[in-house]
């Protein structure tokens, strides 16, 4: 079951625009300027932000934040990362075969006969492709495999659990030899 209540990573805050207390941030959102459609920000430490003003110059998004006054209040949050309630995410905004990676990390992955191959401990997207991170808790081992219908055929957000083609997934070769043993 996914926590509702889990925090998303949705933007971290760089230097100061201006003199304004504006800010230059880096968004998470696939659509940089929806930040504002989340509501209040929350920091690690307890902080609530609210977006006043949003908007995007020259590629770069610029935020001013309630209560930052200045270009010293400013500099105070640089490099802050700031999150969401994960229940403020729409999933009507999903496609059939889209999930939000926060959903997938804890899914447990079995192959079609049953085999447990372990858990989605991370998700990974470094510009050529989505990645999974699976860890086998019983060997204390990690494994990077592709996020791709091939690799993974069925998903089961409400069952928490995936599963994995091994062979597509890089988990063993055509020989049947396992990566993770």
């Amino acid at each position: 079951m996914v926590n509702l209540e889990k925090f998303v990573l949705i933007c971290t805050i760089g230097t100061p625009h201006g003199l304004k207390g504006e800010l230059h941030v880096r968004s998470y959102a696939n659509v940089p300027l929806a930040l504002g459609h989340y509501g209040i920000l929350y920091a690690l430490d307890g902080r609530k932000f609210k977006i006043v003003t949003l908007f995007q110059k020259k590629n770069k998004i610029i935020v001013l934040f309630d209560g930052i006054r200045n270009r010293v209040d400013a500099e105070k949050l640089n490099k802050l990362d700031l999150y969401i309630k994960r229940n403020s995410m729409d999933n009507n905004l999903l496609e059939e075969d889209e999930f939000f990676s926060v959903d997938l990390e804890g899914l447990q992955a079995f192959d079609s006969t049953g085999i447990y191959w372990g858990m989605v401990t991370h998700v990974y997207d470094f510009g050529a492709g989505t990645i999974l991170e699976l860890l086998d808790q019983t060997k204390k081992q990690c494994v990077l495999i592709p996020f791709s219908k091939a690799a993974i055929p069925n998903i089961d957000i409400k069952k928490n659990r995936l599963q994995v083609e091994p062979i597509a997934a890089g988990l063993i070769d055509s020989l049947e030899r396992t990566f993770l043993a």
